[in-house]
């Protein structure tokens, strides 16, 4: 069974950090495997938000899943946070008028210690929106 969003991001923060506490200080023979673990993470971050996405109809590349974190400022001094989760092909460039990237975003007015209850369902969204713009003929 695929891990969630949540937990891979919580083990990716902590090799991250043991890899930044090594880098450093330590030979590489010590920080090169953090650094591999770290990568690790990141992929199958990427492959978890992209989960069920079509394959790219230009080059077949399987997409990858990406989560851009966006502050903006409301009345007085309040912040709110959102998600916006994209789903895409490396591989393939996109024409002037044609991006066939997949987008979702998740509520605006959620805190953002809420936001990760969006995350699954939000990534869902841009794989469907990947698929519905992706799917071959």
């Amino acid at each position: 069974m695929p891990r969630d969003q949540q937990t891979i991001r919580a083990e990716l923060g902590e090799a991250n950090a043991a890899y930044l506490a090594a880098v450093t200080a330590q030979p590489e023979a010590v920080w090169r495997p953090l650094s591999d673990r770290v990568k690790e993470l990141q992929t199958e971050l990427h492959q978890t938000i992209a989960a069920g996405a079509c394959p790219c109809p230009r080059c077949g590349a399987q997409p990858v899943g990406l989560r851009h974190v966006h502050r903006t400022r409301g009345k007085g001094n309040t912040v709110r946070w959102h998600h916006v989760f994209e789903v895409g092909c490396p591989c393939a460039k996109d024409a002037p008028g044609d991006d066939r990237r997949g987008f979702a975003e998740t509520p605006g007015a959620a805190a953002g210690s809420l936001l990760d209850g969006y995350a699954e369902a939000t990534a869902a969204a841009a794989v469907a929106d990947w698929n519905r713009k992706n799917v071959r003929e």
